[in-house]
């Protein structure tokens, strides 16, 4: 389900997907080709990569400087490398 809903998000077509981590389901992550680790939980995929595609339209990110981001709470979390 997850790989259908990243092969929907059109603004993921610019980032590229490197792998999907499934070895814990209930704690699903992917990873984009440049290395960030997307955390994105195991429901709610369509609107956590809605979430997805607006943080990364935010000028201010800083890619290089970014490990992780994660969209499985209301409140994104971005952390540093």
């Amino acid at each position: 389900d997850l790989l259908k809903e990243i092969r929907k998000a059109k603004f993921m077509a610019g980032y590229g997907l490197d792998r999907i981590d499934a070895l814990d389901a209930r704690n699903l992550s992917f990873y984009l080709k440049n290395g960030i680790e997307i955390r994105i939980g195991s429901e709610n995929f369509k609107e956590r990569l809605d979430l997805l595609g607006s943080t990364l339209r935010d000028p201010r990110l800083v890619m290089n400087m970014i490990r992780y981001i994660d969209v499985r709470f209301k409140d994104v979390t971005i952390g540093p490398k």
